[in-house]
């Protein structure tokens, strides 16, 4: 084999070496974040398309977020664009607000977003959350979009306790 070959089919087998390396570091990255995260799958409802009441474009995306079940709060935000569902989801430690570190168990609520305005109702819009909360780390998880949205949720954290002299639970 003349020289000039030989240094080329070094070249190529350390240059196939190094991606290989970057590819095994990627998939360990991807498991690592993985473990700190909740994953899975988002679907819209079959009769929220049906009776026209989900309109997924391929312009509209979801926010995603983790709910804290006692206190209701928002504890991780995350948005994925664009929204083609079924789409695989994760949200997770990246995505947690203020530096907050995530363990337990949290609901997992999206809401599709058509203007770029979460907060905005436009019409088509939907959300839907986990029936219960899911512990971070779990695979798998399944977020139906089931609800037309409204612009208000429903409460996840408990009923706050009686209001002093009034003996009523609060209207959430």
């Amino acid at each position: 084999m003349k020289p000039r070959t030989v240094i080329i089919l070094v070249g190529i087998a350390i240059f196939a070496a190094v991606v290989v390396l970057a590819l095994l570091r990627e998939v360990e990255r991807d498991e690592a974040e993985l473990v700190r995260a909740i994953s899975g799958i988002v679907e819209v409802s079959n009769e929220m398309v049906k009776t026209g009441l989900a309109d997924i474009a391929r312009t509209d995306r979801i926010a995603l977020m983790l709910i804290d079940p006692v206190s209701g709060e928002v504890v991780a935000l995350r948005f994925e664009s664009p929204l083609v569902p079924p789409q695989n989801i994760s949200i997770g430690q990246p995505d947690a607000r203020g530096g907050r570190s995530l363990e337990g168990e949290y609901y997992v609520m999206g809401i599709t977003d058509k203007d770029g305005d979460v907060a905005r109702v436009t019409p088509g819009e939907v959300f839907g959350k986990t029936l219960a909360p899911v512990a971070i780390g779990s695979k798998r998880v399944r977020l139906l979009l089931d609800r037309p949205f409204k612009g208000i949720v429903p409460r996840l954290a408990p009923d706050t306790p009686p209001q002093s002299g009034t003996g009523r639970r609060s209207d959430y």
